[in-house]
């Protein structure tokens, strides 16, 4: 009988060992599902430039460069100005004549609100001439309280030019409340003392532009 009774205690030792070997076995598969549970968890959580919240316990190396820190920078202060383009096409239908000899040398002096952007280069003895020359306004203010005043003058050469007419445009009755727009070719009439004595053609193109501070 003692023949057969230690194959058995070797059979049960055996069993032991392969129990723990399971156990071992599971506990090793669970720490792995719990990994990968763990890793797609920071998976759903990266934001769209593929960084993403620390785990814990997690220490998160800071991986973002100093041109990416400037950009964030720039953006969070970035702000808008407005940027007016006006375009004096053209002068022309001139009536009105202050020289005795010759005819008119006109040219248009423009204001914006009572400021004074510039004038065109005078045209030689025309009453009708093509100018096609722009001017600006930048301004971080609403445009479209800004208005337009347009003085047709003649050049003279011997006193003070003589002021031949002037007409006017408000922006804020002709542009709508979009952040963008334009007018085209748009006809002004001037006028003396209540008569017309002629028209000047204009466009005004409005765009937003940023601005950057420059760095201190």
């Amino acid at each position: 009988s003692h023949g057969y009774e230690k194959p058995k205690e070797e059979a049960l030792k055996l069993k032991d060992i392969v129990d723990q070997q399971q156990l071992v076995e599971e506990s090793r598969e669970e720490e792995e599902e719990k990994s990968s549970e763990a890793q797609e968890s920071a998976v759903c959580i990266a934001d769209e430039t593929g960084h993403h919240e620390p785990l814990e316990g997690e220490t998160v190396e800071n991986t973002t460069s100093p041109d990416e820190t400037q950009e964030q920078g720039l953006c969070e202060e970035k702000r808008y100005e407005t940027v007016l383009r006006i375009v004096i096409h053209s002068i022309r239908n001139i009536t009105r004549d202050t020289d005795l000899l010759t005819k008119v040398d006109p040219f248009v002096e423009i204001r914006a609100n009572s400021i004074f952007l510039g004038a065109t280069k005078p045209q030689i003895n025309t009453t009708t001439a093509i100018v096609e020359e722009a001017f600006y306004i930048k301004t971080e203010a609403d445009w479209r309280t800004i208005k337009l005043k347009f003085d047709l003058k003649d050049q003279d050469h011997m006193t003070n030019d003589d002021l031949l007419g002037h007409g006017y445009l408000d922006l804020g009755g002709y542009f709508d409340m979009g952040e963008e727009d334009s007018l085209i070719e748009q006809t002004i009439h001037l006028k003396w003392k209540g008569k017309e004595i002629g028209e000047v053609v204009m466009s005004v193109d409005v765009q937003k532009a940023i601005v950057i501070k420059a760095e201190e």
